[in-house]
């Protein structure tokens, strides 16, 4: 909104709530998590722990 006033009671609406809710403290976060098996040949690595080179992996 344009309106100096409306926006600050808007934003401290929206501040107040973020507050209220502590949506800044995490309550959970996960774990990089490996199975072995040893028929598996192939597992490697990359940098990111989000990409995992699947295509070079195969069964022995």
């Amino acid at each position: 909104t344009p309106d100096d006033e409306q926006r600050r009671q808007l934003y401290r609406q929206i501040f107040m709530t973020l507050a209220q809710e502590a949506v800044y403290i995490p309550l959970t976060y996960s774990r990089t998590k490996a199975v072995f098996s040893a028929h598996l040949q192939g597992v490697t690595f990359n940098p990111s722990q989000y990409e995992i080179p699947f295509e070079k992996m195969y069964w022995r």
